[in-house]
């Protein structure tokens, strides 16, 4: 876990049995299955003195949610839940089934011939009774590679073949998600069939129904609510699999959906708001960054996921994750920006060596937080860089100390900043990182022995990796902007 503000004060009471706060609301946009909604009971365990209330805050879907398959039967069998697939030899299903399964989701992928008495070319019906738990308009939807029907009681609600369109799915073989709606009573079952087949699409194939149910009262208004209320405010935004996925890139940096009215709404109502981001890459931050007191990149941590919130936010664990890309202030400011998405299929990949954080500070760009960044629960100091030519190695030497209140660690980075003579040289670029876990008023002397291959270049002329000779500047600190420390070394000519 990455935090990007706060210091060594951010959480004093982190060592405590009782945390400082009478209650602490978690508002959770509910955007990673089976993740975010095993916070709230996590919490509660972890305060136990505390009031943990819960609300979700905002949809923030690209597609519409999976069939519940609580509220789902298959058909005939009242007391069993799920659906029922049935497999026709063909395109148009004509004859008897030829195989016949029930899936757990309704998310259904095919790769090449999947089933020993299916055939490359089948057709498929897809069906599941489903009982209404809101009344009111339901949102119905499929996306497929291959052709499909949706209907609700024999009435055709979605059309995802006369009115398929090309899209990004399934690795770029699928279409765009294709909507309807339908007026449901609560209480009262009705059958959802699916009508799939695999023509037009002779490589992966798959479908995919959505349904989207009434929400029984107004997220946003609940969550600030709540939030009003609270001591402290714990808001859980960002993406899932459905934005970051293979294949597919994210084409801008925005919090999808309604959470970015959600975030500023908390942080109005609240303003001892800690903004949690759930996401795998960069977030535009600039709208809450200078608002929010705290703010922690969760990443994507998997089923421990409510545990490890827990831990950092009451102090019991430090959050010593460091960013290993830059967020920009803006979208436009990355260096590759010009370059992507390219021209006719093609992408040119214009920065060269100045990739990354290299770029922004090749260009003077200041960004919102840079590679190497992180904080902690206390604060560290670095002295006296030694460094030396050892045989094939570049031993650096310096202190490290602990000048905070409470034990911690932070990651102590050494960046080279060779000239640039026979090719063009980033600015500055990492050549190795150490964790250093310290007591409070502790301090370690570190030494790192990087193989001076690390500060090598390309020669694309002699074909292999070099060194030149002469002054290199080593530059160590705490982040690729955050630079403590300074020394230089020379350097001899070699080759690799």
């Amino acid at each position: 876990m990455t935090p990007y503000k706060g210091s060594d004060k951010q959480n004093s009471e982190g060592d405590s049995e009782d945390p400082a706060i009478s209650g602490l609301t978690a508002a959770l946009a509910r955007i990673q299955t089976q993740g975010d909604s095993a916070c709230t009971p996590i919490l509660a365990r972890a305060l136990p003195d505390c009031d943990v209330q819960v609300a979700r805050g905002a949809r923030a879907h690209r597609y519409l949610p999976l069939l519940p398959m609580d509220a789902c039967r298959v058909d005939g069998e009242s007391d069993r839940a799920g659906m029922t697939v049935s497999f026709h030899a063909g395109f148009d299903w004509e004859g008897d089934p030829v195989a016949r399964t029930r899936p757990r989701r309704s998310d259904l992928l095919f790769f090449g011939r999947f089933h020993d008495d299916v055939p490359d070319d089948f057709s498929a019906v897809l069906r599941t009774v489903f009982t209404p738990r809101q009344d009111g308009e339901h949102g119905l939807s499929l996306l497929t590679a291959g052709r499909a029907q949706l209907f609700v009681d024999g009435a055709l609600v979605v059309d995802d073949a006369d009115a398929w369109q090309a899209g990004d799915s399934y690795y770029g073989n699928g279409g765009v998600e294709q909507r309807g709606t339908v007026t449901l009573r609560a209480g009262v079952p009705v059958t959802i069939e699916v009508r799939y087949t695999r023509r037009h699409t002779p490589g992966l194939a798959g479908v995919r129904i959505g349904l989207l149910e009434p929400e029984p009262f107004d997220l946003l208004t609940d969550a600030i609510d709540i939030a009003r209320e609270a001591d402290a405010a714990v808001v859980v935004v960002g993406l899932n699999g459905e934005w970051e996925t293979e294949g597919v890139d994210r084409s801008d940096m925005q919090l999808p959906g309604p959470q970015l009215e959600l975030l500023r709404a908390v942080l109005a109502a609240n303003p001892r708001t800690v903004v949690v981001l759930n996401a795998g890459s960069p977030i535009d931050v600039a709208a809450f960054r200078y608002d929010a007191p705290a703010i922690l990149q969760l990443w994507y941590p998997g089923q421990a996921f409510g545990s490890a919130l827990a831990d950092v936010l009451t102090g019991r664990m430090e959050p010593g994750g460091r960013l290993p890309h830059t967020m920009p202030e803006r979208f436009e400011d990355h260096p590759a920006f010009l370059d992507y998405p390219g021209e006719f299929g093609h992408v040119r990949y214009g920065e060269g060596v100045l990739v990354g954080h290299r770029g922004f500070q090749a260009r003077g760009v200041a960004p919102a937080f840079p590679f190497g960044h992180g904080l902690g629960y206390t604060r560290f100091e670095l002295e006296a860089p030694q460094a030396t030519l050892e045989g094939d190695y570049v031993v650096v030497a310096m202190t490290v100390r602990n000048i905070g209140e409470r034990d911690g660690a932070t990651i102590v980075q050494l960046y080279q900043g060779a000239p640039a003579r026979a090719v063009r040289r980033p600015f500055r670029e990492l050549c190795a990182f150490r964790r250093v876990a310290l007591v409070a008023g502790g301090e370690d002397r570190l030494t790192l022995r990087i193989p001076l291959a690390r500060f090598a270049f390309h020669d694309p002329l002699l074909g292999h990796d070099r060194t030149e000779s002469g002054a290199t500047r080593i530059d160590i600190g705490f982040s690729s902007a955050d630079v403590r420390v300074r020394t230089e070394l020379e350097l001899p000519e070699r080759s690799f």
